[in-house]
């Protein structure tokens, strides 16, 4: 699914910012941390993401993708795609 920071996306967490304290922006993903942990780059349909925030409908297997304006939230919706977590060389 797709968010943007507006009340309508957030609710009263509307304030632009992560759970992780850093910008609603795109290239931000919304994760639930039980899964995928905060902090990881996801790859979605060969784009890359940073899972730095959490929502009350992220749960489980949904990711949330930050977009610019609630008219794209609204335009993309609701989609499936395979979701890749990119592990760092250590």
């Amino acid at each position: 699914t797709y968010y943007c920071p507006c009340e309508k996306c957030c609710g009263k967490w509307a304030d632009g910012l992560t759970a992780t304290g850093i910008p609603v922006t795109p290239g931000i993903a919304a994760v639930d941390p039980a899964v995928i942990p905060l902090g990881s780059t996801l790859i979605i349909d060969g784009q890359r993401y940073l899972a730095a925030d959490v929502g009350g409908a992220v749960a489980g297997q949904t990711v949330d993708i930050a977009v610019a304006t609630h008219q794209e939230a609204v335009k993309f919706g609701v989609q499936r795609a395979p979701v890749w977590i990119v592990k760092e060389a250590q």
